[in-house]
């Protein structure tokens, strides 16, 4: 074989191939894959945010029998230290936990139960307290 029937054999092989490729590339080419329908909404009645490792860090859901919106957030070892929930009244209200998870403030309508009477005192949508370790409150308006 001469060298000019080796080159034409060159490029007649690598014409071939790319010819080949393409017709079996439009012939054989499937469908993406796509979500078909997907909702653009997520329904759940608990969401539970996880850190890498698997602790949790946040939850939003309803909670309670009256099921009540809340979202909770949480520190690295899991201690409760904020949260924004909503009463069955549609109330809102912000609280602040301490490293224990005790109540050490809150912002918005606030029910207080006495230790020594049991007897239950509602405070309203403007009130600010803060708390004493023992939760009791040190200080609140109005």
């Amino acid at each position: 074989m001469t060298s000019k029937q080796f080159r034409m054999l060159v490029v007649v092989t690598l014409v071939a191939g790319f010819l080949g490729g393409a017709v079996c590339n439009l012939l054989l080419r499937g469908t993406p894959a796509t979500a078909q329908g997907a909702p653009n909404t997520v329904r759940a009645t608990t969401f539970v945010v996880v850190d890498d490792a698997g602790k949790t860090r946040a939850t939003l859901g309803v909670v309670g029998s009256s099921f009540c919106p809340a979202l909770t957030l949480y520190d690295a070892t899991g201690k409760r230290r904020a949260g924004l929930s909503m009463g069955p009244d549609g109330s809102p209200g912000l609280s602040t936990y301490d490293a224990n998870s005790v109540l050490r403030a809150r912002v918005g309508c606030l029910q207080t139960v006495s230790t020594s009477t049991g007897t239950k005192t509602n405070y309203p949508e403007s009130t600010v307290a803060v708390f004493k370790k023992d939760g009791t409150i040190s200080w609140r308006t109005p």
